[in-house]
């Protein structure tokens, strides 16, 4: 009788878990670029309220650019500042290349010497680096602002110091939380999912 001698059922059930966990890998990764980009768009990181013309006005400030009233404003040129945008840069180009890993990952492509697994493991390493540099970037800009929170408010006439606004809290909160995943996703496949050989491609072979 012709048949065909397939995968085992337990490395069938190890084979779709490591499809799933590649199918969250990459959802992951994607919610975190846009967020990323979000955040980078958002005139939200830090608020202030400044005093023109008897009248005063809040004034949201972001990453890349600062929300205009009709009136000239500007805030100090600093490092932190610039480091901030580099890294924002470098962590939103660093994410898209690990999805790019994943994907690869994904269809037990081999490119190379290099097979799925070490796509997988890749991609895991570009998202840790892609959340500890934006990690670098949000403790840099916070650190300027503390330490010179007095200068700036005298600087700036009006009556409210400023506070850090949304998009400063949601840049900490999808680093955090992006980097546990990464961290939970990571220990899982290596020491939870035993994918030794589970990677490589599958072939069927005819008996009769």
């Amino acid at each position: 009788m012709l048949g065909y001698l397939t995968t085992p059922p337990l490395e069938t059930m190890r084979a779709i878990e490591y499809w799933h966990v590649c199918l969250v890998s990459l959802l992951a990764g994607s919610i975190q670029l846009v967020l990323l980009v979000l955040i980078c768009a958002l005139k939200l990181w830090i608020t202030i309220t400044v005093e023109y013309a008897g009248v005063d006005h809040t004034v949201n400030v972001g990453a890349f650019a600062v929300e205009t009233h009709g009136f000239s404003f500007d805030i100090p040129s600093h490092g932190a500042i610039t480091t901030l945008k580099a890294m924002l840069i470098l962590s939103i180009l660093v994410l898209a290349f690990g999805i790019a890993a994943q994907i690869v990952s994904a269809t037990k492509k081999e490119i190379s010497c290099c097979g799925p697994l070490c796509f997988m493991r890749l991609s895991e390493g570009l998202y840790i680096l892609s959340g500890i540099f934006l990690m670098i970037g949000i403790i840099e800009y916070q650190k300027f602002f503390n330490d010179n929170a007095d200068e700036i408010n005298n600087r700036i006439p009006g009556e409210e110091p400023f506070y850090f606004a949304s998009a400063y809290h949601l840049a900490w909160a999808i680093c955090i939380i992006f980097l546990l995943f990464v961290l939970v996703k990571t220990i899982y496949v290596n020491f939870v999912l035993d994918i030794k050989g589970l990677t490589a491609k599958r072939t069927r072979q005819e008996v009769y």
